[in-house]
């Protein structure tokens, strides 16, 4: 029975569980439209002070809990330190640097029809807030780690 407890316990510190903690505000929210042939979401939030690696990884299974977007073949979340309100670039300038660019914290990606590395998260600040000399991109796979609703 002890076991039961322990491992109710570990449920409990789900990354889901501590991002409930970390207040986001919505700046965008792209939803896809009826009738589109490749359905893509995608989330702008921003958040009042630097996060780590799991409290973003957190954070992204809260915002996916709260906004429940529908299913889609690409899902987008960016996340911003102390953005009052974004806007994103001309598909031309998407290789020039925004104004966003400056406070962007984190970037995730998931594509599931892609092979072996699915979801892709991406940071550029580190849980201070700082610019991180090399961008830290690694796998997180959010329909395995975040306990998302049916």
């Amino acid at each position: 029975m002890s076991v039961f407890f322990f491992i109710l316990m570990l449920w409990g510190q789900a990354p889901v569980a501590r991002a409930e903690e970390i207040p986001y505000r919505l700046l965008r929210a792209d939803l896809p439209k009826p009738g589109e042939r490749f359905k893509e979401t995608e989330f702008a939030v921003s958040i009042d002070r630097g996060l780590s690696r799991s409290a973003i990884e957190g954070l992204i299974c809260r915002i996916l809990v709260k906004e429940n977007p529908p299913k889609s073949d690409r899902l987008t979340i960016r996340i911003f330190l102390g953005l009052t309100e974004y806007i994103p670039p001309p598909v031309e300038s998407e290789s020039e640097e925004t104004a966003a660019d400056s406070h962007q914290v984190a970037w995730y990606v998931w594509n599931p029809s892609l092979p072996r590395v699915r979801g892709r998260l991406v940071l550029m600040k580190d849980a201070d807030g700082n610019p991180l000399d090399q961008w830290q991109s690694q796998e997180f796979n959010h329909p395995r780690v975040c306990r998302l609703p049916q």
